[in-house]
C-alpha cells in the first residue's frame, strides 16, 4: 500500500505539521507492506530525496516560508504518476484542490488532517470567519475522511453538516519530552538564583502570537520570576527578567527543546485561536503545568488539575494566573500534566487509531491489501527514564 502525504505547510514556520509528519513516518516504518511518501513544495525543479518529493514552487509574498506551485496540473500529474492508494492532505489550499481533482478522476481514497482555526484561514480566503468555514466544508465534502485536531473544530464542522469527520487529538513523543531531561544547572547557566521561579515561553511562528501581553505581565510580577523565551525571533526583547534561547527546529534536535522546557517550572501560553497547541503538549509531557488564556481549544488540554485557564485576555489577569499556579502547587499540577500527556496524547496510541480508521474505510472500498501471513503490529517502544 502506498500512502502519500501532501502539504503546502511543510515549512520551518509550521512546526506542528513537521512534527506530525515526522511522527507518522517513523511509526509507519514499522509496517513493511506500507510505503509512505511526503510531497511538499520545493524550489525550481522536481527533487526526490528518500521518502520526500519536492514540487517546483515559488515564494508567496507576505507569508514567510510558504510556497505556491506554478501549476496545479503539475501537482496532479506528479502525484498520479506515483500510483498512490491513499492521499492525505494537511492544509486546505492548492494541494488540497489537486487531491480533490485526483479523487474525481480515480478511485483513490483521499483524507485530510484539519488543524487550522478558521480565523487563520480568513486571510487566504478574503472573507469572514463564517465564509471561511463554509468554504472549508465545501472543500472537505469531497474527501472520504477528515481528521480534526480539536473537539471544538469537530463540533463546528458537524454543525455545518460535515459528516465524514473524526477526532484525532494532537500527539507528542512522550519518550523524548520527558521530565528526566531537565538540566538542574539551568538557572546557574542563566545567571539566576537557585530559587528563581523560571517560566517558559516557546515561540515558533512570530506574527500570530501574543507575546506583548506576556511581556507586560512580567512587569506586573515581582523579581522572583524570570521568563525564558525559546524560539527564533529575538526581536523587541529588552527586559532584565527575560532571557532568550535561540532554537530552530531545522538546526536543533527536539531533545534540546525538551531539556529547555523540562528545566523550567511553568509554561506560559499566551497564544489565541489554537487548535494544535504543540508547545502545550511538549510542556505537559515534560511535567510542567500550563498557564494560558481561555481561547481556541485551550480547555481541551488544560484544566484545573494541570494548569491555570485565564478568562480575560489582559496582562494583569495573566500575571495573577502565573502567581496562582505556584500557590496551587506546580509539582502536583506538573505530575497531572505528565499523566494526561501519556494517557491522551502519545503518538503511538493516536497513530494506531488513525490507521484503524483508514484501514476500515479502505477495506469497505475493497482497496486495502490484507496483512501478510503471521504479520503483527509493531510494539510501542518503551518510555526511557
Amino acid at each position: 500500500m502506498h500512502l502519500i502525504d501532501i502539504s503546502q505547510c511543510y515549512v520551518p514556520e509550521c512546526r506542528k505539521i513537521r512534527s506530525y509528519f515526522t511522527a507518522k513516518s517513523k511509526w509507519l516504518s514499522g509496517f513493511s507492506h506500507v510505503r509512505h511518501t511526503l510531497v511538499v513544495p520545493g524550489f525550481t525543479s522536481p527533487c526526490e530525496n528518500g521518502k520526500m518529493v519536492r514540487i517546483p514552487s515559488i515564494r508567496i509574498p507576505f507569508f514567510p516560508g510558504f510556497r505556491l506551485s506554478r501549476s496545479r496540473k503539475s501537482i496532479e500529474f506528479l502525484i498520479k504518476s506515483m500510483h498512490p492508494d491513499c492521499i492525505e492532505v494537511s492544509d486546505p489550499f492548492q494541494f488540497a484542490r489537486a487531491a480533490v481533482n485526483i479523487r474525481q478522476e480515480s478511485n483513490i481514497l483521499i483524507g485530510a488532517f484539519c488543524h487550522f482555526h478558521p480565523a487563520y484561514i480568513t486571510p487566504w480566503r478574503l472573507g469572514s470567519e463564517k465564509q471561511a468555514i463554509r468554504k472549508l466544508i465545501q472543500l472537505y465534502s469531497h474527501f472520504d475522511l477528515v481528521f480534526a485536531s480539536s473537539m471544538s473544530l469537530l463540533e463546528k464542522f458537524h454543525e455545518y453538516g460535515l459528516k465524514q469527520i473524526r477526532y484525532l487529538p494532537p500527539g507528542i513523543d512522550t519518550a523524548v519530552f520527558h521530565p528526566d531531561t531537565m538540566d538542574c544547572a539551568m538557572r546557574d547557566r542563566l545567571g539566576l538564583k537557585e530559587k528563581t521561579r523560571l517560566l517558559a515561553y516557546v515561540e515558533y511562528t512570530p506574527g500570530h502570537k501574543n507575546r506583548e501581553v506576556l511581556f507586560e505581565a512580567m512587569q506586573r510580577l515581582d523579581d522572583r520570576y524570570h521568563l525564558l523565551v525559546i524560539g527564533s525571533n529575538p526581536k523587541n526583547i529588552n527586559n532584565d527578567r527575560v532571557s532568550y534561547f535561540y532554537f530552530h527546529q531545522q538546526t536543533h534536535p527536539p531533545e534540546m527543546l525538551a531539556t529547555l522546557i523540562a528545566s523550567c517550572d511553568v509554561l506560559i501560553h499566551p497564544e489565541l485561536h489554537q487548535n494544535y497547541p504543540l508547545s502545550i503538549l511538549e510542556a505537559m509531557s515534560c511535567g510542567l503545568p500550563v498557564v494560558g488564556f481561555d481561547s481556541g481549544s485551550f480547555k481541551e488540554f488544560v484544566d484545573e488539575h494541570n494548569g491555570i485557564c485565564v478568562d480575560a485576555i489582559c496582562p494583569q489577569k495573566l500575571a495573577e494566573g502565573i502567581a496562582l499556579a505556584y500557590e496551587k502547587g506546580i509539582m502536583s499540577m506538573g505530575s497531572a500534566a505528565r499523566k494526561r500527556a501519556e494517557k491522551n496524547h502519545d503518538w503511538q496510541d493516536l497513530l494506531a487509531r488513525w490507521r484503524a480508521d483508514y484501514v476500515s474505510l479502505l477495506a469497505s472500498k475493497g482497496n486495502y491489501p490484507k496483512d501478510p501471513p503471521g504479520y503483527q503490529e509493531p510494539p510501542s517502544p518503551p518510555i526511557l527514564h
